[in-house]
């Protein structure tokens, strides 16, 4: 994929699992972590977010996945900025 910085990721992640999974996932698999592989749409189950990565990276080593917690608005917040632009930094 072309272009990708951590917010189109998020972003791409966010919209698939928005649109395909959360109604299913949040009545079945509430409170547990899901990898989204944002290529394929695929996604990878988890008790923790360990768990939910490695099933994926074991999938697909080379892919990158938006990690999200089931029923949960956020999990993680991380920053980071390529020559202070914000358009560039990653925010979780």
């Amino acid at each position: 994929m072309d272009n990708l910085n951590p917010s189109t990721i998020a972003q791409k992640g966010e919209k698939i699992y928005q649109e395909k999974y959360k109604q299913l996932l949040e009545k079945s698999d509430f409170g547990q972590y899901v990898a989204i592989d944002i290529e394929t749409e695929t996604y990878y189950l988890g008790k923790t977010a360990e768990e939910a990565l490695e099933k994926a990276k074991e999938s697909n080593p080379q892919k990158i996945f938006h990690l999200i917690k089931i029923g949960s608005e956020g999990i993680f917040k991380v920053a980071w900025t390529l020559d202070n632009k914000l358009e560039d930094a990653w925010h979780f």
